[in-house]
């Protein structure tokens, strides 16, 4: 990894390079999910954030990532779909930018790495936050009340009266997730 964040800086040409590949065959890709199955969107996952603060600096996610997200948004828009995106941890430096080039929705707001009541205040109205409940605590270690508070807590926080919210879990499901609080989960999570 160490060497991945170092490239940025010490062999940008080779970055661009290899970035231009990957979304010329990733555009393609694109069109041929959507020739073959009429896809509606496309979901991606590029964890660029860790607990507390973004992998990397906003230029270098300006200079090596904007433009090739854009190239794949803008082409997602060409065909018809919607771009989604999920990425793990605090990227709230990188939203705005995220919103400008179009990105359609946004996975998960990590719980504990951004404030969720402020990532909704500025980000709300622009941007569908498909808002991911918690799987590391709750499912595990919380109860069903605490479940079902947090459903509760993340609509208060996220609903619009244009829509532009959806609720899942932050990540996958894991073994030690309490069946009651799975439940509780579903039962909250109706309409």
């Amino acid at each position: 990894m160490e060497n991945a964040l170092t490239d940025f800086l010490l062999y940008p040409e080779e970055v661009h390079r290899l970035f231009s590949r990957l979304t010329s065959f990733y555009l393609r890709s694109m069109e041929r999910a959507k020739e073959k199955w009429d896809v509606d969107g496309f979901f991606v996952s590029d964890d660029i954030g860790t607990q507390t603060g973004p992998f990397f600096s906003l230029e270098i996610f300006r200079e090596f990532f904007k433009p090739y997200y854009r190239q794949l948004i803008e082409k997602a828009h060409a065909l018809g779909t919607h771009f989604w995106l999920h990425s793990c941890g605090n990227i709230e430096p990188f939203l705005e930018d995220f919103i400008e080039i179009g990105l359609d929705v946004i996975h998960p707001i990590q719980k504990n790495t951004m404030d969720e009541e402020e990532i909704a205040r500025k980000y709300g109205g622009k941007i569908c936050i498909l808002s991911g409940f918690d799987v590391q605590y709750l499912m595990a270690f919380g109860s069903p009340d605490e479940v079902k508070e947090e459903v509760a807590r993340l609509r208060r926080i996220f609903t619009r009266q244009d829509g532009r919210f959806m609720l899942t879990m932050g990540n996958g499901s894991t073994s030690d997730w309490k069946q009651e609080n799975l439940a509780a989960l579903y039962e909250a999570s109706l309409p």
